[in-house]
């Protein structure tokens, strides 16, 4: 059985009760003197006990004052933990314990905090004489901001008599004004509030506000005056720091005070919902996921068609958790749904996937009806952009292949024909020549497509139809430079033609004809050299040397007329005699002192050059090569330095490329090329790279990847093949299956229980 006293509760002793017999014996002046050390204390809850069986003792207006103050003290500790509700409790006990106390602003200010508006403007209604006029002004404040916020009932208990309500239209018209960004009704309707009325903060902040965009430091000058216990001073120091701008606006969101976030939607001119959508937003951003559940969550700030279309497009960047988003798009149609999968797969890296999805999406569509032409060029053409990325899995002729069906559905995309035309240039000469037939008779009239095929005729020395297509161009692009100079540079080269096959009246004729179409340096004074040439090869060497001469005068510098002599002594194939001679002056001249402009000059040259132009340069090259050393001494930018580093890399200075990477490299740490550049001569010098270079071209290569610069990425990987091989890029199996060592069991030894036996020796004389 369970004793009887183990079932009862036992009771608790109250504190209470203790108190109150323990003061009984205590005289009044023993109270008295305890009371004032529990106010000391700040022991309020004590101080109310001694001093309420004071005043029920004798009733002196002495301690009835330090019982309201120790109530005081319970209140504002009561309110400074939140609990408003129950410090107005007590401040009800204290109104009857202490009925001729006055602590109106304090029951004013409880009400506030307990968001008892309505009750709060009514009571201040009612007891306006007897609030402090600090308080009072604040209040009323406070009151307008309330009425801006939309708070119903405050206008009616405060009373038509009331400022709040009685500048509150001019006020609202203002605010209304201010959210349409019609400014001149704005200045209208703040002209009918006076300075010193309960919206005075309110209109320096719309002053400020106003003049964010085009004077901050009045701005900020009229934000600054509103005071720490003014309702608008949390949102003034947010447009203060946020400078007006929505995303700063947003980032400070946080900080502000429930009612001020209520009226933040009326300064932005949209709603709560709408508000909250846009800061959840933000904080998704960075998250393609989270964007998604943000956007599916808020329907109602978003029309259906526009919500469904967003979470289609973030759909792809959700990666592996896109598989659980997809039974909300179950109704979706194949052919979006491969386009969805194909997108997916590229932002995973998944070129070759991605290219297949296409394949699929290409399926789906009725390619035969007109009005899907376009549609279906423009995948294929993507195709194609895709697979030209990931080259190192796909030949340039399946590349080639995708952007000639592109062009079966949409003939007239002049990118697609150049760059099937530069495609089909890497291993099929004749399709080359086939597309650039093809793109011409598409569209004849145009100029980038004229160039093209200006360039191929002149490569296939059809020197004629290049004369007469360059003609067309400058009929239709008279200033044209680019087709000025081709018209040179075919006439000049139809020359060289008929002069190796000794029609030298002809040769010279076309000479004579190219020398007053072009400006550029690299043409001055090109025809009376290849005059003077050609009379060199007809051993007339006074009169030859003369015209060089004459021609190098027109050049554009000392340097530059000699290159282009030894240029045209091999092209129009001289004797070697003459060759050297050139050859030795132009080495002589490259010791002169550096010019930035020639350096540059000459650095276009050297990636301008191609076919048999560039082999006749590569043999002038070793000339310059004094020239170019100790460029890394001069300053250059960056798109200069690429250009420059591009050329000796073609010219194959090593030296001087080392030096010059190296220098640039210092300027921008984060360009892969300059990077490239100087790994690369300094293995053409003959060192042997290490580790630092191996992580520098790491880093090159992912920075190549992030810019998408795909032929970069490339020849940085082909520098990878001169580095040791490292033991610590073979996977062991070992170290990945790691088995448990093998144990033998040894033997026990037996123990000797007899002499140790010992072998015969036949020697043994014994």
């Amino acid at each position: 059985m369970v004793p009887a006293y183990m079932g009862q509760k036992k009771k608790k002793k109250g504190r209470t009760n203790k108190t109150k017999l323990s003061l009984n014996t205590f005289s009044e002046k023993n109270l008295q003197e305890l009371g004032e050390k529990y106010l000391r204390q700040e022991d309020f809850t004590e101080a109310i006990a001694v001093f309420t069986e004071l005043c029920s003792r004798n009733g002196r207006d002495e301690w009835r004052q330090q019982l309201a103050r120790a109530y005081q003290g319970r209140i504002d500790r009561l309110a400074g933990k939140g609990l408003v509700k129950e410090a107005l409790v007590m401040l009800d006990f204290m109104g009857r314990c202490c009925p001729g106390v006055q602590c109106l602003d304090l029951h004013l200010e409880l009400l506030l905090r307990a968001a008892k508006y309505v009750e709060a403007a009514a009571f201040f209604a009612q007891n306006r004489s007897g609030i402090s006029e600090e308080l009072g002004m604040r209040v009323d404040a406070m009151f307008g901001a309330l009425l801006l916020a939309g708070e119903e009932g405050v206008a009616a208990a405060l009373g038509s008599d009331s400022p709040v309500v009685h500048y509150f239209p001019a006020a609202g018209r203002a605010l209304s004004a201010f959210c349409q960004h019609n400014d001149v009704e704005v200045e209208q309707a703040l002209k009918s509030i006076p300075f010193r009325s309960p919206y005075r903060d309110f209109r320096m902040l719309i002053k400020g506000l106003l003049l964010l965009e085009t004077d901050s430091a009045a701005a900020e000058n009229f934000l600054a005056r509103i005071g720490s216990v003014s309702p608008y001073w949390q949102l003034a120091r947010m447009f203060e720091v946020a400078g007006g701008s929505l995303s700063g606006i947003f980032s400070r969101l946080k900080d502000l005070s429930p009612s001020m976030r209520s009226y933040l939607p009326l300064f932005l001119g949209i709603k709560e919902q709408e508000m909250n959508f846009l800061s959840r937003l933000r904080e998704a951003a960075q998250d393609p996921f989270k964007l998604y559940q943000v956007v599916a969550d808020h329907g109602k700030c978003l029309a259906p068609a526009r919500q469904n279309a967003l979470l289609l497009r973030l759909l792809p960047h959700c990666g592996l958790k896109m598989e659980s988003l997809l039974p909300r798009h179950r109704n979706l149609p194949e052919e979006q749904l491969f386009r969805i999968f194909a997108l997916a797969s590229e932002l995973d890296g998944e070129g070759d996937i991605s290219v297949d999805f296409w394949d699929d999406v290409l399926q789906c569509i009725d390619m035969a009806r007109p009005e899907n032409h376009l549609r279906v060029a423009l995948i294929l053409r993507y195709q194609a952009f895709l697979m030209r990325r990931y080259s190192d899995i796909f030949y340039p002729a399946d590349i080639l292949k995708k952007l000639e069906a592109s062009l079966q559905y949409d003939p007239d995309d002049k990118n697609a024909w150049l760059t099937a035309i530069k495609l089909a240039e890497l291993f099929d000469g004749k399709m080359k020549n086939k597309l650039a037939a093809r793109a011409l008779e598409q569209m004849p009239d145009d100029v980038d497509i004229l160039i093209m095929a200006i360039e191929n005729a002149a490569e296939r020395s059809a020197f004629k139809k290049a004369s007469s297509l360059t003609a067309h161009l400058l009929t239709i692009d008279p200033i044209n430079t680019r087709a000025k100079e081709l018209l040179v540079e075919t006439q000049l080269a139809h020359g060289r033609k008929l002069a190796l096959q000794g029609k030298f009246d002809l040769a010279l004729r076309e000479f004579s004809a190219a020398s007053p179409q072009s400006r550029s340096a690299l043409y001055k004074g090109r025809s009376l050299l290849c005059h003077g040439m050609l009379l060199l090869c007809r051993r007339e060497d006074e009169q030859g040397l003369a015209l060089i001469d004459q021609g190098r005068k027109q050049a554009a510098s000392e340097l530059s007329a000699l290159l282009l002599t030894s240029l045209e002594a091999r092209l129009l194939q001289v004797s070697n005699a003459w060759k050297k001679q050139f050859d030795s002056e132009l080495r002589k001249a490259a010791g002169q002192k550096k010019d930035r402009d020639e350096i540059l000059r000459l650095s276009g040259w050297t990636e301008k050059f191609t076919g048999h132009h560039w082999v006749a340069l590569q043999e002038c090259l070793p000339c310059l090569k004094k020239y170019f050393a100790g460029v890394d001494a001069l300053q250059w930018l960056r798109e200069e330095g690429l250009l420059i580093c591009q050329a000796m890399c073609r010219a194959e200075f090593a030296s001087p490329l080392e030096k010059l990477s190296a220098a640039l490299l210092k300027e921008w740490p984060d360009e892969p090329e300059f990077t490239f550049y100087r790994v690369w001569a300094a293995i053409r010098n003959g060192k042997k790279p290490g580790k630092a270079e191996r992580k520098l071209l790491e880093r090159a290569a992912e920075a190549a990847f992030h810019r998408q610069d795909y032929k970069l990425l490339d020849r940085i990987h082909d520098l990878f093949r001169f580095f040791p091989w490292q033991e610590d890029e073979m996977i062991d199996e070992d170290d990945v299956f790691v088995l448990p060592g093998v144990r033998r069991k040894k033997k026990k030894r037996q123990e000797n229980t007899g002499p140790t036996p010992r072998q015969l020796n036949l020697f043994d004389i014994d």
